[in-house]
C-alpha cells in the first residue's frame, strides 16, 4: 500500500514535467519589433550590454530571413515581396549601426568598425553624383537633376543614413583614412540636402491636391530644415 501511494505522486510529476517540456517548446518567439523596443529601451537608460545583446539578436533574426529569402527564392510572391527584403536591409543597416555605436562607447573599435562597414553595404552605393568635386564646384544640384536620381525623402534619407555611418567611422579612425570618411559624411549630407531641396521644389511646381503627396512635400521640407 504504501509503495503503490509513492508511485502516483511520482508518476504525476513526470506526466507534469512532460507537459512542462511540451509547453516549452511550442512557445512562440518575441515579435522582432518587440526586440527592437526593448533594446532602444535599454539604449536609452545606458544599459549598453542589455541593448548590444538584444540588437545582436535582432540582428541574427533579420539574416536568417535575408538568408531564407534568398534560399527559398520567396522574393516576389505573397509571403516575401521585393518589398520585404527592402526594408528587412533597411532595419538591418539601422540595427548595424546602433551595434557599431554600442561597441564604440564599450570600447571595441574594431568590432564597431566592422558593423559600420556592413551597415554601409546593406545601404547600397550612394548616388552616382555624389562625388566631392561636384561639391566644390558647387552643381551638386543640378547634377543630381540631370542624373536622374529620384528626388524623394526615401532617397535623403538613405544618404543621411550613409552620411552619419562614414562620420562615425571617421571618428574611428585617423589620419588621411579619418579624413576620407568626413568627406564621404560630408558629401552625403549634401546630397540629402539636394534630394530634399530637389523634391520641395517639385512639389511647389505642381497642382497635385493628393493627401498622401502633400503630406509627403510637408515632410521633406521639415527634413530639410533639420538635414541643413
Amino acid at each position: 500500500m504504501a509503495g503503490g501511494k509513492k508511485k502516483r505522486p511520482s508518476s504525476a510529476k513526470k506526466n507534469k514535467s512532460r507537459k512542462s517540456n511540451g509547453a516549452g517548446n511550442n512557445k512562440k518567439p518575441i515579435p522582432l519589433e518587440e526586440v527592437l523596443s526593448q533594446a532602444e529601451s535599454a539604449e536609452a537608460s545606458a544599459d549598453t550590454d542589455t541593448a548590444l545583446q538584444l540588437f545582436s539578436y535582432a540582428a541574427g533574426v533579420l539574416r536568417r530571413l535575408r538568408a531564407s529569402a534568398a534560399s527559398d527564392d520567396n522574393v516576389g510572391n505573397s509571403i516575401y515581396t521585393n518589398s520585404n527584403v527592402d526594408q528587412d536591409k533597411k532595419t538591418l543597416s539601422t540595427v548595424l549601426g546602433k551595434m557599431g555605436e554600442l561597441k564604440a562607447s564599450n570600447g571595441d573599435v574594431e568590432g564597431a568598425r566592422s558593423d559600420f562597414l556592413n551597415a554601409i553595404e546593406l545601404l547600397g552605393p550612394a548616388p552616382t553624383n555624389s562625388t566631392s568635386s561636384a561639391t566644390r564646384d558647387g552643381n551638386k544640384k543640378m547634377e543630381i537633376e540631370e542624373g536622374g536620381e529620384e528626388c524623394n525623402i526615401r532617397t535623403a534619407q538613405s544618404s543621411e543614413s550613409r552620411a552619419g555611418l562614414h562620420l562615425y567611422l571617421g571618428q574611428l579612425s585617423s589620419g588621411t583614412e579619418a579624413l576620407d570618411s568626413f568627406r564621404v559624411g560630408v558629401s552625403e549630407l549634401e546630397c540629402a540636402v539636394c534630394f530634399l531641396e530637389c523634391k520641395c521644389n517639385a512639389g511647389d511646381g505642381t497642382d497635385d491636391d493628393t493627401d498622401m503627396e502633400g503630406c509627403e512635400d510637408l515632410n521633406a521640407k521639415q527634413f530639410l530644415v533639420e538635414t541643413r
